[in-house]
């Protein structure tokens, strides 16, 4: 799973109707918040929620178990991206670096450049940049 969230929420939301297609940001062992989408509900199994994770891991859950482990995740369609936006991205040795989108090729395989504050400049897709920002 590709770590994501900008800002660390400090108390997942208790109180919420789940749903087909709801996205969620779960806490892990590791600490981090990974990305994912609803995508099947069997109510009548043991654990009725399957959630589909931004990396194509799936798990499932209880109701209770999204309800004190998750919180809402803003939809990726409704963020945009442009050339100037500033950002901040967790990277594996678990430190968070600010950057800012400095090109983008619509149709190259990684669109987006970004250029990190320490000087490093490094391409991602869209979907790394939403789901890991």
């Amino acid at each position: 799973a590709q770590l994501m969230a900008q800002t660390m929420p400090s108390t997942p939301v208790q109180q919420r109707t789940l749903s087909v297609g709801d996205r969620l940001k779960k806490q892990f062992e590791d600490g981090g918040w990974y990305e994912g989408t609803i995508t099947a509900m069997t109510p009548k199994g043991k654990y009725p929620y399957s959630v589909t994770f931004d990396d194509g891991d799936v798990e499932t859950y209880t109701a209770a178990q999204l309800m004190a482990q998750t919180m809402p995740s803003t939809p990726v369609q409704q963020r945009t991206l442009s050339v100037g936006d500033r950002l901040k991205k967790q990277f594996e040795d678990g430190g968070w670096y600010e950057g800012t989108i400095t090109a983008m090729t619509p149709k190259g395989k990684y669109p987006y450049s970004v250029t990190f504050d320490d000087g490093d400049v490094e391409t991602y897709t869209a979907a790394q940049l939403m789901a890991q920002t």
